[in-house]
C-alpha cells in the first residue's frame, strides 16, 4: 500500500510510479452509499481518477462499475461478504490478465 503524508500528492504518485519497477494495479474500492448511487461514486472518485491518469498509472480497476458487483456483496457499509472477496479476486484477475 502506497501511504502518502500531506504534501504533493500528485507529484509524489508520479514520482512513484516513474521510478518504481513495478507495475502497480490500482484498485478503486466504493463503499456501500457509494454503490448504490453511480453519481456520488463518479463525484467521489473523480478526483482520483483524475490523478491516477495524470501520474501514469496504466491499470485502474473501478470495482464499483464492474456489472459482476453489487449491493449484495456488502456485509456492513464498507466490507465485502465471503462471496464478495471471491467476486473482487475474480473481477481483479480477469482484469490484470486482460491488460497484460
Amino acid at each position: 500500500m502506497l501511504k502518502v503524508l500531506p504534501g504533493n500528492l500528485s507529484g509524489e504518485l508520479a514520482e512513484f510510479l516513474k521510478t518504481t519497477r513495478l507495475d502497480p494495479v490500482f484498485i478503486i474500492y466504493p463503499n456501500k452509499a457509494e454503490e448504490m448511487d453511480s453519481d456520488l461514486r463518479k463525484k467521489k472518485f473523480e478526483p482520483y481518477l483524475s490523478l491516477l491518469s495524470a501520474a501514469g498509472a496504466k491499470l485502474v480497476i473501478q470495482v464499483g462499475d464492474d456489472p459482476r458487483w453489487g449491493l449484495d456483496y456488502y456485509r456492513d457499509d464498507i466490507h465485502p461478504t465471503a462471496e464478495g472477496n471471491r467476486v473482487l479476486a475474480k473481477i481483479t484477475a480477469e482484469t490484470i490478465t486482460h491488460h497484460r
